[in-house]
């Protein structure tokens, strides 16, 4: 089966999940958006979709409106974290909405705050890309202060990573570009596929920060911090 409680992350390995399971939703609402259209380059047609879709494990959640996506996520990773026993082992996944579009009637949306603080932007659509931004490096922050708090900080790897390139052809004055790669999000060449990321960690035994170039997929990803967590003994 492609839906129900047997495809959510709580019946694929987490404990927990809190989140949304389209590919975005509206950061204030929770809702998502999906207008009928076919896409004939990709070769397939979408139903007209409208509904909330903010999930705690299987339940859709009702009771929670008006807090921006970006804080709202962070809350619920760091309530993880303080409420952890910090002798044990902790795998966190915090898969952020930021910084993707919301739906199409609104796509880009921030606190007017953070937006405020990028006054000397001129387009109006970059300035609110900048305080999504922002937001998410607040979040990312706040998530250090928390496992710093809890004295795990010495003992943890964070991993910083993006999914694919930037859409660059949404009409929505350029606020995305891949530049100096070529192509898009949906394609295969490196603007769509390539993406910068980091891992950061006091484990590191580095005399210097080490970048490399070298060729990575997400399932790496498995392998990779499995090793770093003691284990050998493992078959993929």
């Amino acid at each position: 089966d492609l839906w129900g409680k047997k495809v959510m992350p709580t019946s694929r390995g987490f404990d927990t999940f809190f989140g949304y399971c389209n590919g975005f939703i509206d950061y204030y609402d929770y809702t998502h958006f999906t207008p009928s259209r076919t896409h004939p380059h990709e070769g397939y047609h979408e139903k007209f979709f409208f509904g909330i879709d903010l999930h705690n494990g299987t339940e859709v959640v009702k009771d929670i409106r008006g807090q921006y996506a970006t804080d709202l996520f962070t809350e619920k990773a760091n309530l993880i974290i303080k409420n952890h026993n910090a002798s044990k082992p902790l795998f966190l996944y915090l898969s952020h909405l930021a910084v993707h579009t919301a739906n199409k009637y609104m796509p880009l949306q921030a606190p007017l705050d953070l937006v405020n603080q990028f006054d000397y932007i001129k387009n109006q659509s970059r300035r609110a890309f900048a305080g999504m931004t922002a937001s998410l490096d607040n979040s990312v922050g706040k998530v250090f202060e928390v496992l710093h708090n809890k004295n795990m900080l010495s003992n943890t790897i964070v991993v910083f990573a993006s999914d694919n390139g930037g859409e660059t052809d949404l009409g929505l004055n350029g606020y995305s570009s891949n530049y100096p790669l070529r192509g898009k999000k949906f394609f295969i060449w490196e603007g769509g596929i390539r993406v910068p990321a980091f891992i950061w960690s006091p484990l590191l035994q580095l005399r210097e920060p080490r970048i490399s170039t070298q060729l990575m997929h997400v399932t790496d990803w498995l392998p990779t911090l499995y090793k770093a967590a003691g284990k050998t003994n493992f078959k993929f």
